[in-house]
């Protein structure tokens, strides 16, 4: 490059301090940042418990709408601009029972969990009160309407009876799920097939079966990864982690690894466990006011420049209110994302926090790394997932008029960038952008097509980029925030820019 673009390249940095020093709801979402579906008369109160976008910036986020008599299943459709989707359900909210309407129990269903096929049906995992806590797996299309042919009659073939569950989808949609065994405190782990079948061969491997309690999981390069926790008690304690490898047919590594993370003892399913770009493994938990976080190498040894000795302890607040971490997610080159709550004087509260890779508090995302919504009462956020835009999406519960409702609400912070492939990184500047920028493509990238949007997902600006530090015009764009997306035949990057 010319001198010219060194200088734009350096006053690009300096602006990316200057203008990354927050993360701020998003106004042009929703009402205010936020929606609260209605999901009618009869269902007064609801509640998320997760969210997830497709690809057409559609936000899905679902859990249970409680009526007079029973809960039932419950999920939304929310379009890019926070507005209900009509093309789902006719107005954006749908509400099901799975379970057979015969039976004289009253039956309460949840769904936990949902996860997004190629082919846009879904996975779900409900939670019900049948057998006295209990969970089964759903495979629904786009609509949500349950697909018949998914387990055998009523679905009891795929019942586990279990107070906490979590599962993984495999490239071919088999299900791999990990459960508290309720009468023994023991972890198993068990396959169903594509069909929703149970894999008998799978599940009859005896040492599937394990002491500690089930935390969570991931599938990663065809391996499964199992975060069971061993909890001491009294004062003090400390919660013995193992997080087992195994193959896809059931063949656990013993050599793999195991850590210990200090942790309120009675709170006892807190672990979360993700999985970085570069094959590393984040686990985090809550504690007394703070959350702890390790950082293990791809061959599960402490990662030794992750803080000090591979761990570190995350203020929330200043007290001793237990902290409960509900989501962890990874970023752009080795950042961290993490939400919870905690209850301060009888209110709920949630907060966001973010980390560099290095483990420390990322002061460019919010001071001392964490950003508290505030909503002026009481509410949780229960899971978080970062849209292929680099936006944060939330669900959770928020009392509206003393009653629990389900809300879905998003956030934006040059902080957290998006990128599918490290090798197609790109850069643009000037960094904020009055008329003109260059454009920095990675060499060797082949045919560059570069997609600006606006923070309703919209595009607004498409070029093809034929060479390196090519000259765009983006004079005709109102001030404020844009993503800018590179694509080529190696992948996708994602990068904020602000237009003054």
């Amino acid at each position: 490059m010319g001198k010219n673009v060194t200088l734009l390249l350096s006053f690009f940095f300096l602006c990316e301090i200057c203008y990354s020093q927050a993360v701020f709801i998003d106004e042009n979402f929703g009402i205010d940042g936020k929606r609260v579906p209605s999901f009618g008369t009869s269902y007064p109160e609801s509640r998320g418990r997760f969210v997830l976008t497709n690809n057409n910036f559609r936000i899905i986020a679902g859990g249970s709408a409680t009526s007079d008599e029973s809960a039932d299943n419950a999920v939304c459709r929310l379009n890019s601009v926070g507005s209900m989707d009509a093309g789902f359900s006719g107005d954006g909210v749908y509400t099901f029972t799975t379970f057979s309407s015969g039976s004289s129990l009253i039956i309460n269903e949840d769904l936990y969990h949902c996860t997004l096929l190629e082919n846009n049906h879904y996975i779900c995992m409900e939670r019900s009160n049948f057998s006295f806590g209990s969970f089964r797996f759903l495979k629904v299309n786009q609509n949500f309407f349950p697909i018949t042919t998914f387990g055998e009659g009523d679905g009891e073939s795929n019942l586990i009876i279990s107070p906490f569950s979590d599962y993984v989808v495999d490239e071919n949609e088999n299900i791999y799920c990990a459960f508290i065994k309720p009468t023994l405190g023991t972890t198993a782990v068990r396959k169903l097939n594509a069909d929703g079948l149970p894999d008998e061969v799978f599940n009859a491997l005896p040492e599937l079966e394990f002491e500690g309690r089930f935390s969570d999981m991931e599938l990663f390069n065809s391996d499964l990864y199992v975060l069971v926790m061993y909890s001491e008690q009294g004062t003090g304690a400390t919660s013995n982690y193992n997080l087992l490898k195994m193959d896809l047919s059931g063949n656990i590594d013993y050599s793999f690894t195991s850590l210990e993370m200090p942790q309120a003892p009675e709170d006892e399913s807190n672990g979360h466990l993700v999985i970085t770009a570069d094959g590393k493994f984040v686990v985090a938990s809550g504690g007394d006011g703070v959350v702890h976080v390790r950082q293990l190498m791809p061959d599960g040894s402490p990662d030794a420049s992750f803080s000090e000795d591979g761990i570190t302890a995350l203020e929330v607040i200043p007290s001793s209110e237990l902290i409960q971490v509900t989501s962890l997610n990874s970023f752009g080159n080795g950042g961290i994302l993490i939400s919870g709550n905690y209850t301060q004087n009888g209110i709920d509260q949630s907060f966001i926090a973010a980390l560099k890779a290095d483990g420390s508090p990322d002061e460019t995302f919010h001071s001392n790394g964490v950003y508290f919504p505030d909503w002026g009462g009481s509410h949780t956020i229960n899971d978080l997932t970062i849209d292929n835009l680099g936006r944060l999406v939330v669900t959770g519960g928020i009392l509206v008029n003393d009653v629990e409702r389900l809300y879905v609400a998003r956030f934006l912070s040059s902080t957290v960038n998006v990128s599918e492939v490290k090798s197609t990184a790109f850069e643009m500047f000037p960094n904020p952008v009055h008329r003109d920028a260059f454009v920095s493509i990675p060499s060797g990238s082949g045919s560059n097509v570069l997609s600006v949007f606006n923070t309703d997902g919209r595009m607004v600006f498409s070029k093809q980029i034929s060479k390196d530090g090519e000259q765009i015009n983006l004079g005709h764009l109102s001030s404020g925030f844009y993503f800018a997306q590179l694509k080529n035949d190696q992948g996708s990057s994602v990068l904020k820019f602000l237009k003054d």
